[in-house]
């Protein structure tokens, strides 16, 4: 008699994988992210050192947007050290970053908590980073609450002023706008001077 023996294999964590984040689909245009093989724990540090996780993904031919952190999908990575989250991600799942020893820093690009458990991180010493003005938002968020949480800093790239050469008579004056970039620069503050007083004094 022929017996025929069928094995079920799990199906993978993840669908694919771009610049070494995997994620899983969880719709026609999001996706998730997760680990890589068929459990959390069939690779060792899949994610180490500074991971950068972007708010959309390309992957043959379809964009799509990063929504959420799935379950245990950094557990037990403890060469993670650095985290940023992008402001596309609305939650954080159980067990996401437990076990990750080494993390010291997570930058949280959200203005909105993302939702997460009391397992998402096994500890709290790491230093969070939020949006200026979303210290508040993270203080009386559940969970996020555990964390030393302090505010971006946005350094700026450039300045333009509104008039770049003038012509003055003596005794004659004229007001300069400088405009800072980005707009979302922590320090606007600017300091003015001249390079020689006896041509011209800034007032």
């Amino acid at each position: 008699i022929a017996m025929m023996l069928i094995g079920w294999l799990p199906s993978l964590a993840h669908d694919f994988e771009v610049e070494g984040v995997f994620y899983k689909k969880i719709s026609d245009n999001a996706v998730a992210v997760t680990y890589k093989g068929y459990s959390h724990d069939s690779y060792s540090n899949e994610y180490a050192g500074d991971v950068v996780i972007p708010s959309s993904v390309n992957y043959n031919g379809t964009t799509y947007s990063v929504t959420s952190i799935g379950d245990d999908a950094f557990n037990r990575c403890s060469s993670l050290t650095s985290i940023e989250i992008p402001n596309s991600v609305t939650s954080i799942g159980e067990s996401a970053f437990y076990g990750c020893s080494g993390l010291t820093k997570i930058t949280c690009l959200a203005t909105n908590p993302p939702t997460i458990k009391s397992d998402t991180f096994s500890k709290y010493s790491a230093e969070l980073y939020v949006p200026t003005g979303c210290i508040s938002a993270y203080q009386s968020a559940i969970y996020w609450n555990n964390f030393n949480i302090k505010e971006m800093v946005t350094l700026s790239t450039s300045i333009a002023l509104n008039q770049t050469t003038a012509t003055l008579e003596v005794t004659e004056t004229i007001t300069l706008i400088a405009t800072i970039l980005p707009e979302n620069a922590t320090d606007k503050s600017v300091e003015w001077s001249s390079s020689d007083e006896t041509v011209a004094v800034v007032d």
